[in-house]
């Protein structure tokens, strides 16, 4: 009897033990479960993403859309710089855009500055599944704050500190100011129509867009892309061929579960938490030229951008090129179909003005937004009321990097004399912009638009 006994006290120890190294996995009573299974590459992407270095990033002098680097877009917003009467003011569409791609790129950085995140073991005799994080945050599937310790989603029985591919751009995005932001996975995350009903809910970001432009050449990159495939999602930084994705990637350890009864190999899961908590798995910077190898990216990503409307109140200013007064100066407002889904968005403007000498004329501008490369295309035609045969027309090609685009030269297409011309467009719908001074018109000998100029 006795040793009836003792076996049986045996066989209850065996199953302990076994029972701590095989933990039961519970189910996960969240409504979005069957959705975060479905967030996650395949095994073969995960097992290259495992092979890549990560890149080392000088985040000084990155380049930012407006041409700007971080750290001189800092300074830039710290000093309030004023120049030749341009003033940047934190409500300007561009100038918000650029700030929100700053503010995620400094929280990308700071997430993948991986001996900021060190985390001790703090496992206990109830719950032994709390390990030591020596590199850093972890990648956890369907983690979404990396300050708490969580058994993420799917078969993995680790608590960690970790974050998913959508967690993570969530962080990035919180850093920007635009809380509303949801967690959810890479395809709510990925969708326009989420990024724009989150701006429509602030005033301040009303003139923000974001566009699916689908798939664009490497070359075409820039800082701040939002970049879309399967079933992930990262950020771009940097442009063409020398930019990165800011990810979090890892496993769900999904391919440890037995295809047909569903039973977990534990020793397979085991494996894949510790590389979920290596250096090869969770935020990291990539090359784009080591990731989009191999296939990993291919031509199944789409790119999301964020755009500025063109819509609204513009004072333009024109001179000849040399002279220090303006010939055109007048408020227009620009129309467009907001319903356009094309990257160009036709626009049609018209006013009238005084040239030099007191001459007045009419001008008409058609042209096109292109919203992927943010330049304002257009023909400026002049004519004069009293003169039938005369017509002027004047192309231009300005990138709207800031608010108030300064001056850049025209062409002349159909030339019937004068100068050439020097344009500025200057966005109103930033509230500081709208006091704008220019230089006012002063009479001279020879005109804008003279023939015997």
């Amino acid at each position: 009897m006795k040793n009836v006994v003792y076996l049986l006290f045996l066989m209850s120890i065996i199953m302990a033990c076994k029972k701590d190294r095989n933990p039961v996995i519970e189910t996960i009573d969240d409504p979005n479960s069957t959705e975060l299974l479905t967030d996650t590459l395949s095994t073969k992407h995960i097992e290259y993403l495992d092979s890549l270095q990560s890149a080392t990033v000088l985040l000084d002098s990155m380049l930012l859309p407006n041409g700007m680097t971080i750290k001189e877009f800092r300074e830039y917003m710290e000093n309030n710089k004023r120049t030749n009467n341009r003033v940047q003011a934190e409500n300007g569409p561009q100038l918000i855009k650029n700030k929100i791609i700053m503010d995620m790129l400094l929280k990308g950085y700071e997430l993948n500055t991986r001996s900021s995140f060190v985390k001790p073991d703090e496992s206990t005799s109830s719950n032994p599944y709390r390990p030591a994080q020596p590199n850093g945050i972890a990648y956890g599937y369907g983690n979404k704050d990396y300050s708490k310790r969580v058994n993420p989603a799917g078969p993995c029985f680790e608590e960690v500190y970790g974050l998913d591919c959508s967690g993570y751009l969530q962080q990035l995005v919180f850093n920007a100011g635009l809380t509303a932001f949801p967690s959810g996975t890479s395809d709510i995350q990925g969708s326009e129509a989420t990024w724009n009903a989150m701006f429509e809910k602030d005033e301040k970001y009303k003139d923000l867009k974001m566009k699916d432009f689908g798939h664009l050449a490497i070359k075409d990159l820039q800082t701040g892309d939002i970049i879309v495939w399967n079933g992930h999602i990262g950020m771009i930084g940097g442009s063409g061929a020398g930019s990165f994705v800011l990810n979090s990637n890892g496993s769900a350890a999904l391919s440890c579960l037995d295809p047909n009864s569903g039973v977990p190999d534990y020793n397979c899961i085991r494996k894949e938490q510790e590389k979920n908590r290596g250096l090869g798995r969770g935020p990291r910077i990539v090359p784009i030229t080591d990731a989009q190898s191999n296939s990993w990216f291919g031509k199944n990503y789409r790119i999301l951008r964020i755009t500025t409307r063109i819509e609204g109140n513009w004072k333009i200013l024109g001179r000849c090129t040399g002279s220090s007064y303006d010939a055109i100066d007048f408020n227009i407002v620009i129309k467009s179909d907001l319903n356009q889904n094309d990257t160009d968005i036709k626009y049609t403007v018209s006013s009238q003005g005084l040239d030099y000498d007191g001459t007045p004329y009419s001008l008409s501008i058609e042209g096109v937004y292109d919203s992927e490369k943010n330049i304002l295309k257009g023909d400026m035609t002049f004519t004069f009321a009293d003169d039938t045969e005369y017509r002027r027309v004047d192309r231009f090609e300005i990138a709207l990097k800031t608010d108030d685009t300064g001056f850049h030269q025209t062409t002349k297409v159909v030339n019937n004399g004068g100068c050439d011309i020097d344009l500025r467009f200057v966005n109103l719908q930033n509230e500081n912009l709208r006091t704008f001074v220019p230089f006012k018109n002063q009479v001279k000998s020879t005109g804008l638009l003279s023939k015997s100029i």
